[in-house]
């Protein structure tokens, strides 16, 4: 019998199969690992360096107001940033500083500051260079009228592509910008190292002020503060003045510079600051209406200190934005316009985002218009953020918008998703959507532009508008952005929507019978809102209607219900209006009094367990030299572990091509009203008493959408009163109040029957809107009367109610009294300011006026 015998094991058929597909495996690996490395090599970057010119203006004997360029025409009405005070020669002195660009053609216009009308345009054939610098003298055309203000925008064409640079222009009457300018730049000098004690006089120091910070440095402070204590530091070449306003009643000015010292090891710090002055002439003496100067400190990795869970992160804003994981172990925060991340675990600090190159002091980098805000941040430390503004370098160098980017802790890697150009300045893009973005899981990118919320699709980048044309009072956001609120009516509704911006889930908070309803803010993500009984409903002497609120109440809706956390309800008192700042809630209160609304004192509701939610927190220390310095505290370190050295990373860059450029615009939006303090827009809102009060309060302006003046702080000491007052014929015998919108109508040239009109229900506002289509009528109701008497002082007279049917105009004031108008007696007479004052917050401070479009 033949045997036969089968070998153990695996067959050699089956063998060389296995070392066929293993070769295959090993070449597919070779294969992809080439292609995909070839990949990131091509995709991942670094940001690029500035590479466009700046202009430098030259006026009063300084170089003034540099002007960093644009890649595309920009919405020019809202070019507001510096101002440029001409001869009467109008010859405009200006340096182009090319940095190594060849420019090969320089023009200007000349426009209206509404842009409506066009001056001149222009181009320049005459002009000089030297190196790296083109100096030109145009002189402009002699159409300008002195005391007006105009738009200048210069276009070069630099490198085959045209570049856009917007400042305005004035010929100033009686402003002495050049005394103030010196005034400056002695006081600048002077607190750097000279005799402090000749700047008190100036001064307003104040018992309260925070007398240990070198951070936010202001009027209130003391004089050592102001000479910088014992900061031991150095200026870094020449300040950057830039003239913000010039006007007879005042001039703003700020200088942009560095401070430099050595740091640890050796290595030298810098510090960005901006000092500003607010300044009025006097021929004995100058009036220091305002000044405050803030320092910021350019965080250098290795210069960080840490201390196991302390990160000290040197001179900065206690209110900086920063956002941690949930167990507090790593920490993303926004400083000096970059943004950094730190891993307490890996014992690393990473550099996520930054215009900056290795040369800390190039202007065009440290150029101060743009913000990056956090929108979430994972466990791993993994990001969504936005930088948002004028973009200093990179592949969008010179475009001016919101730039998406995810970034990856892992590989260290900032994706872009997107980039939605504007045309509109940082300014007004900061103060026209800020308050809503928003990323969800799937994709979708929320946005809040002008009262419109838009939506994108990061994907297709398809966008649509989901709400629109919404008014300040119409709506509110939560923290996170998560949430928003709105009514369907613009002041007060049956119910409140509510929308889940994650999952796209609406539900609505309905009134009971009899009551209506208003949005008022977020507490985090829970809902203020407040309830008015429609009995309580009433209208001013304005005609305007007035809301006042019995109770206001916080709702927890994350879980797509409505239970109620606090109410807050107080006998005899009523809420119009809620004002929140950080964990605070700030409540304008009323009360009821002969049938009039008159105001009460103001009360606040807290959240005391916001701040001690965070995982991460801020910690303020003093440091001998620095003054406040500001940490991070992370979640404690286990058992006897410490930290005292990190690691330093930069994250790379992976960018899209021009294809993910987008421009969302909203198709409609309010009139709007926005509050600039120098060149800085602190708030843009729908009602303009809101922003008259601000703008007092912040000592600034205030402006509409076609950059127009509707208040200015500063005003003439003195205003003679009108002479050329009187009442319609048809409304001699009607009472005051008709009287005197009768009076303010024929002042206009128009005679109309106001007391006919009143009688069938229209309003004073009413009929000064159908009679003056080519003003805009102010209802002032709620400004004090020195804030109205801005517009006495421009030449219009002030409908001030005195009771029930009773008015007067204000026509004129002094130092001390305000000249009145009485339309019945037909008698002008004056009331002392004070006790005038006192009379009209009687009758709820109810003032009408007008301004020429």
């Amino acid at each position: 019998m033949q045997l036969s015998f089968r070998e153990k094991g695996l067959s050699k058929e089956t063998k060389r199969r296995i070392l066929v597909l293993t070769f295959i495996f090993i070449l597919a690996l070779i294969f992809f690992g080439v292609v995909l490395n070839f990949r990131d090599s091509e995709e991942v970057s670094k940001m690029s360096g500035a590479t466009m010119p700046t202009i430098s203006m030259h006026a009063l004997d300084t170089k003034v107001n540099e002007l960093h360029g644009y890649v595309m025409e920009m919405d020019a009405c809202y070019m507001r940033d510096s101002v440029i005070p001409l001869e009467e020669n109008r010859v405009l002195p200006m340096t182009i500083h090319t940095y190594g660009a060849e420019v090969s053609e320089i023009s200007y216009e000349i426009r209206s500051l509404d842009t409506e009308r066009k001056i001149a345009d222009t181009t320049i054939s005459d002009f000089s260079v030297d190196g790296d610098e083109i100096h030109v003298e145009p002189v402009l055309e002699n159409l300008i009228d002195e005391g007006t203000e105009y738009l200048l925008v210069l276009k070069l064409t630099c490198e085959e592509r045209p570049l856009y640079y917007y400042t305005r222009i004035l010929i100033p009457v009686e402003a002495h910008a050049k005394e103030c300018l010196d005034f400056a730049k002695d006081f600048h000098e002077t607190s750097m190292n000279g005799d402090l004690d000749s700047l008190a006089v100036y001064m307003e120091t104040s018992e309260y002020s925070n007398k240990d910070t070198l951070q936010h440095v202001t009027i209130e402070s003391s004089l050592s503060q102001i000479g910088w204590k014992t900061f031991d530091g150095e200026q870094v070449g020449e300040p950057v003045v830039e003239l913000k306003d010039i006007s007879s009643n005042y001039n703003v000015i700020v200088f942009y510079y560095q401070m430099s010292r050595n740091g640890t090891g050796g290595q030298t710090e810098y510090y960005n600051v901006e000092e500003y002055f607010k300044i009025r002439y006097g021929e004995d003496h100058m009036y220091l209406l305002d000044y405050h100067r803030d320092m910021e400190q350019i965080l250098m990795p290795s210069l960080v200190k840490v201390e196991d869970n302390l990160i000290t992160v040197g001179v900065a804003d206690s209110s900086m934005n920063y956002m941690s994981n949930e167990t507090g172990s790593i920490v993303a925060f926004v400083q000096a316009g970059s943004l950094y991340e730190y891993n307490q675990n890996a014992k690393e600090l990473t550099e996520v985002f930054s215009f900056r190159g290795s040369d800390l002091t190039d202007s065009r980098t440290n150029y101060g218009e743009h913000n990056i805000q956090i929108l979430h941040i994972d466990e791993s430390g993994t990001l969504d953020f936005v930088v948002y503004g004028y973009m200093n370098s990179g592949s969008h160098e010179g475009l001016c918008g919101i730039n998406l980017y995810h970034y990856d802790s892992t590989e260290k890697l900032a994706k872009e998703q997107a980039f939605i150009a504007s045309t509109k300045s940082y300014q007004i893009l900061n103060a026209g959507f800020s308050e809503l973005l928003y990323q969800s899981t799937d994709g979708k990118f929320f946005i809040m532009m002008d009262g419109t919320l838009i939506q994108v699709d990061l994907m297709t980048l398809e966008n649509n508008e989901l709400l629109s044309n919404m008014a300040d009072q119409q709506y509110a956001v939560s923290a996170s952005g998560r949430y928003i609120a709105w009514m369907d009516d613009a002041q007060i509704s049956t119910s409140i929507h509510v929308r889940d911006l994650e999952t796209g889930h609406i539900y609505d908070v309905h009134s009971n019978a009899g009551e209506l309803l208003k949005p008022l803010a977020f507490m985090e993500d829970d809902l203020v809102y407040g309830l008015v009984r429609e009995s309580d409903i009433d209208a001013d002497a304005a005609g305007t209607q007035i809301y006042p609120m019995y109770q206001v109440r916080i709702i927890d809706i994350s879980g797509g219900g409505s239970e109620t956390l606090k109410t807050y309800e107080k006998p005899g008192y009523y809420v119009t209006e809620v004002t929140k700042q950080s964990y605070t809630l700030y409540l304008d209160r009323v009360t009821l009094e002969d049938g009039v609304y008159m105001d009460a004192p103001q009360d606040t509701i807290m959240n005391s367990s916001g701040e001690l939610n965070k995982a991460v927190g801020i910690q303020v220390d003093t440091d001998e030299k620095l003054g406040e310095v500001i940490s991070l505290v992370m979640v404690p370190l286990d058992g006897n572990e410490h930290v005292y050295v990190v690691k330093n990373a930069k994250a790379g860059f992976v960018l899209e091509g021009s294809d993910r450029i987008i421009s969302v615009e909203a198709s409609s939006a309010q009139e709007k009203y926005y509050v600039y303090v120098g060149s800085s827009v602190t708030l843009a809102t729908t009602n303009v008493t809101k922003a008259i009060v601000t703008a007092d309060e912040e000592m600034g302006i205030v402006v509409d959408n076609t950059q127009k003046y509707i208040w200015k702080r500063g005003r003439s000491l003195y205003r003679s009163a009108f002479q050329d007052i009187a009442v319609g014929s048809s409304d001699v015998d009607a009472d005051s109040s008709s009287a005197c919108i009768s009076a303010m109508l024929v002042r206009e040239g128009e005679n109309v029957e106001v007391n006919t009109l009143i009688a069938r229900g229209e309003t004073p506002i009413t009929v000064l809107q159908s009679a003056l289509k080519d003003y805009y009528i102010l209802d002032l109701t709620g400004c004090s009367l020195s804030e109205v008497l801005y517009y006495v002082s421009i030449g219009n007279p002030v409908y001030v109610r005195t009771g029930d049917g009773e008015a007067l105009l204000i026509i004129g004031y002094d130092a001390v009294n305000i000249d009145v108008f009485d339309p019945v007696q037909n008698r002008t007479y004056k009331i002392g300011a004070e006790d005038a004052q006192e009379q009209f917050a009687q009758q709820g401070s109810v003032y009408i006026s007008y301004i020429k479009e």
